[in-house]
């Protein structure tokens, strides 16, 4: 009985020890599996950002690129500089060379399906944005700032999956077209100084997800700002500084409670400013005025900003009548007041002087009477 038990016991246990080292194989298999699966996605996407070396005069971005880029010193593309990989995929490009050089190719990152991000700055980099690189439904971050881009928003960026759009400074042009509204995705959106004309399309508003919107100097964006604002509740940044709006500052701003900064400058507002600004509790930047065309702006100070103790900065010229209001409290946090160019009258108010870090106060060219408060020695 003893010797059957001790015949059945080694027969299990090497059974059991065949058992652990056909999965131990088997586990090494795998493992070795996906490490030449890594290898030769790597390889693979080495050899596409090659294509576009050679296709932007790669070897006159500089030495921090040519370094690895042009030597091709290591096969594995997440070494080299400007390109950023998650679990040994290229996720981010980000070149920041003044020398990427010629059109922007087609045909090519189209092909990086695992890429999010897209940073290239190069005013020597021309052309069209090429329709392929939104076949990348993953690609979430487009930014092509102070290149020399051109051409129309391309259709096919309603394929991709973009939070953040930024095209400052480019020589993109024509209209915001109404698919734009359909990226709902979409949280900033930057097209400053672009030759961007017409006006904003009702479907712009869709947007619901935007935090920031920079419109600055784009001179041919005209007609009116909706009232369909409000529907962006999680903007934090609307920038429109010499644009060429008109019409009235929609009241619905004021339900927009995340809002940090407003900047509506040299436009072609008129009629007053919304009190309903005051709800604007978040406010740290509020610049308004110095309209382009007569008359524009004409309204007094609203009592509501007193309630906007976050303000940093108040930039409002040749828009307001009437006195400084006495129910104005307490701005902990102002630095710079400018209110000059205006037909503000009665006294300075000496609570001018109790905001603790106010560092700039421009008030000249205004109908004030009466001295100038002590408290400013504060």
């Amino acid at each position: 009985l003893l010797w059957l038990l001790l015949r059945s016991y080694r027969t299990m246990m090497v059974t059991m020890m065949v058992s652990v080292m056909g999965m131990f194989m088997m586990f090494m298999m795998i493992c070795l599996s996906l490490f030449v699966s890594d290898v030769e996605a790597q390889s693979a996407q080495a050899t596409i950002l090659m294509r576009f070396y050679s296709a932007t005069n790669g070897p006159l971005w500089g030495a921090q690129y040519n370094n690895n880029w042009g030597n091709y010193a290591s096969p594995a593309p997440c070494n080299w500089a400007g390109v950023a990989c998650t679990v040994g995929q290229v996720t981010s490009l980000n070149l920041l060379s003044r020398d990427l050089t010629g059109p922007f190719p087609s045909g090519i990152l189209g092909d990086l399906g695992t890429l999010t991000s897209l940073t290239l700055f190069s005013l020597k980099l021309n052309g069209t944005i090429p329709d392929d690189i939104f076949s990348n439904t993953n690609l979430q971050t487009l930014k092509l700032d102070y290149t020399s881009v051109s051409g129309v928003l391309p259709s096919a960026m309603v394929n991709a999956r973009l939070r953040v759009l930024t095209l400052g400074s480019t020589k993109i042009s024509g209209s915001i077209p109404s698919w734009l509204g359909s990226i709902t995705s979409l949280q900033q959106i930057d097209l400053q100084s672009t030759k961007i004309e017409g006006t904003i399309p009702s479907t712009f508003w869709n947007l619901v997800n935007l935090t920031s919107v920079n419109f600055n100097n784009i001179v041919s964006l005209s007609g009116t700002i909706s009232p369909d604002i409000s529907k962006l509740v999680q903007l934090r940044s609307w920038q429109s500084y010499n644009a060429n709006f008109s019409g009235t500052i929609p009241s619905e701003i004021g339900s927009i409670t995340t809002l940090q900064t407003l900047e509506l400058r040299f436009n072609t507002f008129f009629g007053t400013i919304p009190s309903s600004l005051g709800n604007c509790v978040r406010l740290t930047s509020l610049s308004i005025g110095e309209d382009k065309a007569p008359g524009g702006l004409n309204s007094t100070l609203p009592s509501s900003f007193s309630a906007l103790s976050a303000l940093t900065t108040i930039n409002i010229r040749k828009s307001l009548f009437g006195p400084i209001p006495s129910s104005w409290g307490s701005f902990p946090s102002l630095a710079r007041l400018d209110l000059g160019e205006n037909n503000l009258d009665g006294t300075i108010p000496e609570i001018l002087g109790s905001w603790p870090n106010l560092m700039d106060i421009i008030l000249s060219r205004n109908n004030f009477n009466g001295t100038i408060p002590s408290s400013l020695g504060n």
